[in-house]
């Protein structure tokens, strides 16, 4: 036997899971004992989707999910994405000469899948989705589950069978209009983020395997309308440890709400746009997060997100370890934003630098808050409240889409004179920052610029070198 068949089986099953689709048919077919170690490969990943089988001209929907539900496959499969969008001639299928709705067999199949780690599934937009009539309970424990598209609903009595999953992201959240009219008929509900008639997706999580949870709305929705329906489960997520939402401005103190109540959240992730915009909230009263006393979320560790968020969420986090600002800010801003923060034990920090500001980051002998009737704050007095600081990691930008920037309102960080002054200023920014940050801390730095503003930038292997020394 040739000495390449003497590798063990599991090193050939590690790599034919490295090959795409295409080549790992050609492996399939070369030998009977490939064909038995590619087998289980092939079929690790599958995608049911009514149009996309069309496409390929296979119309036998019914008929696939029969093969794929065979037990010789279905004990393979480890992710699963599944597709509920269906086209107007691929809601229903003709079987027996009778029409048959989709829908009802593929929720039926993934009940098969017992060694399911990672199940997507896209729904229609805006359309009600009962996760009671879903069956996600009855599978197995999930790494992750992927829900996109629709408006998750419960029953107002939370259920004894919950969803065992790891990392539950909810994505494409639309607005709950349905949610409207079941209050306007039913005017007597009480409490704002209770609607007495639904829960939401919290309800059917299973709070002692959660531990990343994902939300990302559509255009102009607050993922924390939809947290708030389930306020009072918050405190039962003790294993929930990383938070990812997108939110806008308007709508953050049902999301702080949320946050606040996690026992031992550690990560929190925020993205969002029109973050200065303070007006009426889900629940119709104004929000005033500098007004309020910061509540503590003393578990807290990480933050990354705009700088605007960071006094909101972060404010009483005396464990905070890990900040990364992805706003493009001016230095004032960010001093504004940290210094309503616990830096004592702060060991890693990114900024994002706009080269539009860059020269704020130059300490003169008249700093730039003396200049504004502040009280004299240089760039080494910024970097001293951080005496633990290990990893600074800096990125250096002209680029609005690349920064978490969306509501525009530092698009003039951007607007950038390219002339010899930019080089001198860069060169300034970074050795000031170098030099204040003293001994012992690690600076990275990332450059994200066009190329005719890369032309005009200071000879990075010169600067490097300086910047070392």
């Amino acid at each position: 036997m040739n000495a390449q068949f003497e590798l063990p089986n599991e090193l050939w099953a590690e790599v034919f899971g490295y090959l795409p689709p295409t080549e790992l048919t050609n492996v399939h077919l070369t030998s009977r004992r490939f064909y038995a170690l590619s087998h289980p490969v092939f079929f690790r990943s599958l995608v049911l989707d009514p149009d996309h089988h069309a496409m390929l001209g296979n119309r036998d929907f019914i008929g696939v999910l029969e093969r794929y539900t065979a037990p010789h496959i279905r004990k393979n499969v480890r992710e699963l994405t599944v597709s509920f969008r269906f086209g107007r001639l691929t809601r229903t299928q003709r079987a027996r000469g009778v029409s048959v709705p989709l829908k009802g067999p593929m929720l039926e199949s993934l009940q098969c899948f017992k060694h399911l780690r990672v199940l997507q599934c896209a729904f229609r937009n805006a359309e009600t989705v009962d996760m009671a009539t879903l069956g996600f309970s009855a599978l197995p424990f999930l790494d992750k589950l992927t829900l996109s598209g629709c408006s998750l609903v419960c029953p107002a009595s939370p259920t004894a069978q919950r969803i065992r999953v790891g990392h539950f992201a909810y994505t494409g959240i639309p607005r709950m209009e349905h949610l409207l009219r079941e209050r306007r008929s039913h005017p007597d509900t009480g409490n704002e983020s209770d609607s007495g008639v639904f829960r939401s997706f919290l309800s059917f999580l299973d709070p002692h395997t959660l531990h990343t949870l994902t939300l990302i709305p559509s255009f102009d929705v607050s993922p924390g309308a939809w947290l708030a329906l389930d306020h009072d489960l918050y405190e039962t997520f003790t294993e929930l440890r990383k938070v990812d939402v997108t939110v806008d401005g308007p709508f953050l103190a049902p999301v702080r709400n949320f946050v606040e109540a996690l026992p031992n959240v550690r990560d929190l992730i925020l993205h969002g746009a029109f973050r200065n915009v303070r007006e009426p909230s889900f629940s119709g009263a104004v929000f005033h997060p500098e007004a309020e006393a910061a509540r503590s979320t003393g578990s807290l560790r990480s933050y990354t997100g705009p700088a605007e968020y960071l006094p909101i969420f972060a404010a009483g986090a005396p464990a905070l370890t890990r900040v990364e600002i992805t706003s493009a800010s001016c230095f004032c801003h960010i001093r504004g934003a940290l210094t309503q923060i616990p830096t004592q034990h702060m060991t890693q920090l990114s900024l994002v630098l706009p080269l539009g500001h860059i020269h704020e980051w130059i300490d003169a002998d008249e700093p730039i808050a003396s200049r504004l009737g502040e009280e004299g704050r240089t760039v080494a007095d910024f970097f001293a409240w951080f005496p633990k600081l290990e990893r600074l990691a800096l990125k250096v930008t002209d680029n609005a889409a690349a920064c978490d920037d969306e509501d525009g309102d530092n698009l003039d960080a951007f607007d950038v004179q390219l002339d010899s002054q930019l080089a001198i200023d860069v060169r300034g920014a970074l050795s000031t920052i170098v030099r204040s940050v003293g001994v012992g801390v690690g600076v990275v730095v990332h450059w994200d610029v066009a190329e005719r503003t890369a032309a005009v930038l200071p000879d990075l292997a010169e600067l490097l070198a300086e910047l070392s020394s």
